[in-house]
């Protein structure tokens, strides 16, 4: 008897060794398990805005674009990058980033050679087809476009000059200075005849310069088309953009493309838009426009048409 428990003895210690070994690599697996990740400013008000809509799809862990390191993101199998500031920290990474809230020309600055990870991107901007479409459909009878550009966009020049051409309208580019008042740059321009394209770009329309850019255009009766609902709001004409809860839906989209399928979708525009008008300052340069949805409706008919 005395060896019958002996025994039993150490066949229940040989299990509790066993148990513990399962459990050390248990919370060993659990300690390195792939994650999702999402690398934003929290004090920026729309990246969290954005962060909280997307958590709300998928369990993201959040990083601090202030407090990033090597070992925050060692274990994150997908990262979601809000912002370009936060994009550049996380070119190098070894596994899937999906970046939002970067423009076009950003994305391509950042990977100008390209990457062997995979690299999603959804474009802050529209596709330079969406705003000569609004052009088209709401100012038909006004024949130039004035573009103001810098290093940072000179390179769609060409692009802009052949869409130009295609809606009959004469693009006019103003080489932007800084040490000039972009308002000033303005200036003798025959407003009436005149649509001032905006397009996201830091050196012409930043917080120091916006003020300039849209008083001015209203003192000269010029058309400012903007890529940004509040810019409408301050005062410019008309925009055409993406709301923040579809570029959120479209980024789980291609968030639930990585976890089902291991893949991702080239670099791109959202597929949906919407539109921005102030029917106040249509009133005072004396315009008639439609509801913004039906502007809306009729820019997808131009689009299909095209």
């Amino acid at each position: 008897m005395p060896g019958s428990w002996t025994g039993i003895k150490g066949t229940i210690q040989n299990i509790a060794a066993g148990a513990a070994i399962w459990l050390c690599f248990f919370l060993w697996s659990a300690d390195t398990k792939a994650e999702l990740c999402i690398l934003y400013d929290a004090s920026t008000p729309v990246h969290h805005q954005y962060a909280s809509a997307l958590q709300k799809q998928h369990p993201l862990r959040q990083l601090n674009e202030g407090e990033l390191n090597n070992q925050n993101t060692s274990n994150c199998e997908l990262i979601v990058t809000l912002g370009f500031n936060a994009a550049t920290k996380i070119t190098e990474h070894p596994g899937a980033v999906i970046h939002a809230l970067i423009t076009r020309s950003q994305f391509h600055f950042l990977y100008q050679k390209e990457s062997s990870h995979p690299r999603g991107a959804i474009y802050i901007d529209q596709a330079l087809e969406h705003y000569f479409a609004l052009i088209q459909t709401s100012l038909p009878e006004r024949k130039n476009i004035i573009f103001m550009v810098s290093d940072n966009t000179r390179h769609l020049l060409a692009e802009l000059e052949s869409l130009s051409r295609e809606i009959d309208k004469k693009l006019l580019v103003i080489e932007h200075n800084r040490n000039i008042k972009p308002g000033n740059m303005l200036k003798g321009i025959k407003g009436e005849d005149s649509i001032l394209l905006i397009i996201p770009d830091s050196e012409v329309l930043n917080s120091d310069t916006a003020r300039s850019l849209i008083l001015t255009s209203y003192q000269q009766g010029i058309a400012m088309i903007v890529y940004s609902h509040g810019l409408v709001k301050s005062g410019a004409l008309m925009s055409i953009y993406t709301s923040l809860s579809d570029m959120v839906t479209e980024t789980g989209e291609m968030i639930d493309l990585w976890l089902n399928d291991s893949a991702l979708p080239e670099p791109g525009f959202t597929r949906q838009f919407s539109v921005a008008i102030n029917y106040n300052l249509a009133r005072a340069l004396a315009l008639r426009l439609p509801t913004e949805n039906l502007m809306k409706q009729e820019i997808k008919r131009v689009l299909a048409d095209d």
